[in-house]
């Protein structure tokens, strides 16, 4: 029942097995910190569909040890949480545990995919806020259209009894929106 940031927070067999023998979740944040080197201020970073930072691990490697790299886990993957219903909502909580860990700007926020909405709303509140957002950098946010007439309210809800929601997580991870495997996981 440990949520999936501890793999981030305590990334040793020693440390798993403290948090697995009911050691402290103190420090515990969504905030995952995958590049911890450097002084300079952190990078911030939010993942595409799914919420899942471990998929930005290398980007943030190779990002140079000059500054810290943490991606910003989606609330809601973690068992006993419910997702935030909107954008506003997630980037309202995301920007409070950044500014945990970072009372002051600038501030650097990048955002993949999905996560690059999330990220310029985390820019447009902090901003708004009176802070400063020296670079939002948005990599590759697409557009995507979602057809909605025809369709019932159920069908444009993101669950996974929804096919066509299932259909785009796949793809996330497979670059494919159909064939065999995306039967299978349809089934």
């Amino acid at each position: 029942d440990l949520p999936l940031e501890v793999i981030f927070t305590s990334p040793t067999v020693e440390g798993l097995a403290r948090r697995l023998a009911g050691g402290s979740t103190s420090g515990t944040s969504r905030l995952a910190p995958l590049q911890q080197r450097g002084t300079g201020r952190p990078v911030h970073c939010w993942p595409g569909l799914g919420g899942y930072p471990m998929n930005l691990r290398l980007l943030g490697e190779r990002l140079g040890t000059d500054r810290p790299f943490f991606g910003v886990q989606a609330h809601g993957i973690n068992p006993g949480e419910t997702p935030y219903g909107t954008i506003r909502e997630m980037a309202t909580e995301d920007v409070k545990a950044i500014r945990e860990v970072q009372p002051e700007g600038p501030y650097t926020l990048w955002g993949y995919s999905f996560g690059a909405r999330v990220a310029f709303e985390a820019a447009y509140q902090l901003e708004a806020a009176g802070h400063t957002v020296d670079h939002v950098f948005l990599i590759a946010p697409g557009s995507p259209k979602v057809r909605t007439d025809g369709t019932t309210g159920e069908e444009r809800v993101a669950t996974y009894a929804n096919r066509a929601y299932v259909t785009i997580l796949l793809s996330v991870f497979t670059g494919t929106i159909s064939g065999p495997l995306l039967e299978k996981c349809l089934a």
